[in-house]
């Protein structure tokens, strides 16, 4: 299921799923697609396998979907950089305006982690197993 901790089994359990007619979905749809993929024995890629490469293109459509997001947001900030962006031929305003939305809305802006052991981080304690932004 979806709700587990580990991301691979619950791909994995979609790609089950699919395969056995529980979930229909277009069979243009990359969770369709990778769950019917055959290599060129004819064999289906195990479930753990396919759960990789649907995350894989998961990730990739997240990054690319968070960037021009805020790449849009930016524009939206500093309507100066549109006439920019249009009259530049280089291409080195547009690298620029690229830099500075990665700068500016990072792809990664928290990072989670469990303390192994009671710490104190910047006068906030924390409990060994606790989840700590």
């Amino acid at each position: 299921m979806l709700g587990t901790m580990n991301p691979h089994a619950g791909a994995a359990d979609l790609i089950s799923d699919v395969r056995s007619g529980r979930i229909e979905v277009s069979r243009t749809a990359a969770l369709s697609v990778i769950a019917d993929w055959r290599d060129e024995d004819g064999s289906r890629l195990e479930a753990p396998v396919a759960a990789v490469e649907l995350l894989t293109v998961l990730r990739s459509a997240v990054a690319v979907a968070w960037f021009v997001t805020f790449t849009a947001l930016a524009l939206d900030d500093q309507p100066q950089w549109r006439a920019r962006l249009r009259q530049d031929v280089s291409g080195e305003a547009a690298h620029l305006f690229a830099h500075e939305v990665r700068r500016i809305f990072p792809f990664a802006p928290m990072l989670a982690a469990r303390a192994r052991a009671d710490i104190d981080w910047q006068h906030t304690p924390s409990l060994p197993g606790r989840r700590k932004p």
